[in-house]
């Protein structure tokens, strides 16, 4: 079964708000008018894609036949850039389509024909708008490399704003995949660069993204903050649809915070809005959230009436995700009032809803609610199924985010260390670029046959010159390439500790539940594969080799020194050279911190230090 993510609502919003344009009938008359009265073919057709934008969502009949109109003009004049912006629209009004195989096709069509004229910043403008198109399609990894491919177009074309797009996409992955920290660090980059180029819209999208993450990790009252931002941000753009969006994500900050009357005027501001907008989506949404927001305050009438509606909305709109969510919360209701009989029927849709997608935590939810029920009811065979299929969601999860935290902790490493390698490439060019202009000089000198002795003097002073600035240059690049190992060094370290500490955690949780549930079932299984990965000498292997090149012959001189020192003292002495803590040292020896201060007790005896000589000290200056 794969792993449960998140559904790219921020996408389908932000392809909404970048693509809908001031829909008035007295500028599409205005454009109208314009293409009547000119004879040029170009024209008319830049006109006919304006004219699609304007009323692509709106009115798609008459979107697609203007994006026709400018595909046969662009054809007829050979225009092979306006051909390939008509592909790009064209991709556009499939999508708004939800005709995602069409989507594809078109833009790929974009692609290529900006590819066979040269225009390498609208291919990738394109290539971006495929990659984000891949979220709607669950291909995330093909999303990543795009995004990865366009970062050192964008900036050598200084396109700012696309480059912000870049990492709110890659933000919105992380986000998706639960990489808290990662998606976190990926706005932030996204945000400083639209807010440098004072990109009001992206800057809002930002927003909404730190809001999203920061509701995921259930604080709620940061996550307000930033959503208030978004809104204050799309109303002054005049952007009603993400204003409708936000004002329901507003509404769930308060309604989590229990101030549920706030929640309940912010839920149905956003419900008119989206009426007047026919945002049907946001409308579910609303009324699924309302509903919720009745359940907390115990009004069960007024919550049925509007999770009805919000359920019967998101079938209708073939979202079975929502639907089964809708559907627990009419369950849990009749929970509360003590109808188990009417509570299972309502856990039984939400059933056959959900499995037609895969999402462990609601059906999790479900099988846990329903096994209560049938508890009550006294149906206790089925309430022990149920329940073992719950355990069983449970270890799903528990797998999940098991696997989820580790790979975050490899991705944030790998993300480290190449941006520590593009430092030392940066500084390279810059070193041959020098050499390179001190090596045209010379040839330029020598080829004139200049005898004077000013000019010898000259150049000999300016050879002598820039051999010291060359040397500096060197004693640069040395200084950052043992900078960055230092800090390889230390980050592969740090990297051990904490997938250590994460693995300890897990094993603990492992061995909690397996107490709990009175089995060995499955958790001796993952206990030991932990246990396994607690141990795995790879790692020292290579921290071993990242230590040796930092700290040449260190082990050689300790051994010469202090001959009884055994490999596991070794490892000690090497972290405290690296004057790391005492937690740290534990969670990377895989001991505990009553075991770091016995090792360092026999430490000290080995390197026979008195009482008042510093063990730390007396490492260092070796």
């Amino acid at each position: 079964m794969k792993s449960f993510l998140k559904l790219p609502l921020l996408l389908s919003v932000f392809f909404f708000c970048n693509s809908m344009i001031a829909q008035n009938q007295q500028k599409t008359d205005s454009i109208l008018s314009l293409i009547k009265n000119s004879d040029n073919d170009t024209i008319k057709a830049s006109n006919y894609i304006a004219l699609t934008n304007l009323t692509l969502y709106n009115n798609p009949t008459l979107a697609k036949n203007y994006i026709e109109n400018s595909l046969r003009l662009y054809k007829k004049t050979n225009n092979k850039k306006g051909l390939a912006n008509s592909y790009y629209t064209k991709a556009d009004y499939f999508r708004s389509q939800t005709q995602y195989d069409s989507t594809h096709y078109y833009y790929n069509q974009a692609l290529n024909t900006s590819l066979s004229i040269g225009d390498t910043l609208s291919a990738a403008i394109t290539r971006h708008r495929i990659g984000a198109q891949y979220i709607i399609d669950g291909k995330l990894d093909d999303c990543l490399k795009i995004m990865d491919m366009n970062i050192p177009i964008f900036e050598r074309y200084n396109d700012s704003i696309s480059l912000g797009n870049v990492y709110l996409i890659k933000a919105q992955v992380a986000d998706m995949r639960g990489y808290t920290n990662i998606a976190l660090k990926e706005n932030l980059k996204a945000l400083k660069i639209h807010q440098n180029a004072n990109a009001k819209s992206r800057i809002a999208m930002g927003f909404f993204i730190m809001g999203s993450v920061y509701l995921d990790m259930k604080q709620h009252e940061k996550a307000l903050e930033f959503f208030i931002k978004n809104y204050k941000l799309h109303d002054e753009l005049g952007n009603d649809l993400p204003k409708a969006q936000t004002l329901n994500y507003i509404g769930k900050c308060y309604s989590y915070l229990n101030l549920l009357d706030l929640a309940e005027e912010n839920f149905q501001k956003g419900l008119q809005l989206s009426e007047k907008l026919g945002y049907k989506a946001n409308i579910a949404r609303s009324y699924v959230s309302i509903g919720y927001n009745y359940f907390k305050a115990k009004d069960y009438d007024k919550a049925i009436e509007n999770l009805q509606k919000g359920g019967a909305l998101w079938r209708a709109l073939n979202s079975p995700y929502d639907e089964a969510d809708a559907l627990v919360y009419l369950g849990e209701i009749f929970m509360d009032k003590n109808n188990y009989a009417k509570a299972i029927d309502y856990f039984n849709q939400s059933i056959t809803v959900i499995d037609t997608i895969d999402s462990p935590y609601t059906l999790k939810r479900v099988y846990k609610n329903r096994s209560i029920a049938f508890e009550k009811l006294g149906k206790f065979k089925a309430a022990l199924y149920d329940h073992q299929k719950s355990k069983t969601f449970s270890d799903t999860i528990f797998n999940i985010e098991r696997t989820r935290a580790v790979e975050e902790l490899n991705t944030l490493y790998e993300t480290e260390k190449k941006e520590q390698e593009i430092v030392l490439q940066q500084n390279e060019i810059e070193l041959l670029e020098q050499k390179a202009k001190v090596n045209d000089l010379q040839r330029l000198l020598l080829g004139s046959g200049f005898i004077l002795f000013v000019i010898t003097f000259g150049l000999v002073w300016y050879s002598l010159r820039q051999k010291v600035k060359r040397n500096r240059l060197e004693k640069e690049k040395l200084s950052i390439a043992l900078e960055y190992k230092k800090k390889e060094l230390t980050t592969h370290a740090l990297h051990i500790a904490k997938k250590n500490e994460v693995l300890d955690n897990l094993k603990q949780k492992a061995e909690e539940l397996q107490c709990l549930e009175n089995t060995s079932k499955g958790y001796q299984q993952l206990i030991r594969t932990i246990n396994f990965n607690l141990k795995d000498d790879n790692h020292w292997e290579n921290f071993a080799r990242y230590f040796e090149e930092v700290h040449k012959d260190f082990n050689t001189n300790i051994k010469q020194q202090f001959p009884d020192v055994t490999p596991n003292e070794l490892r000690l002495i090497a972290l405290l050279k690296m004057n790391l803590s005492s937690k740290e040292i534990a969670n990377i020896l895989s001991i505990s911190a009553d075991g770091v201060k016995k090792a360092r007790q026999r430490l000290r005896k080995k390197m026979q230090l008195s009482p008042k000589d510093s063990l730390e000290t007396s490492i260092l200056e070796i």
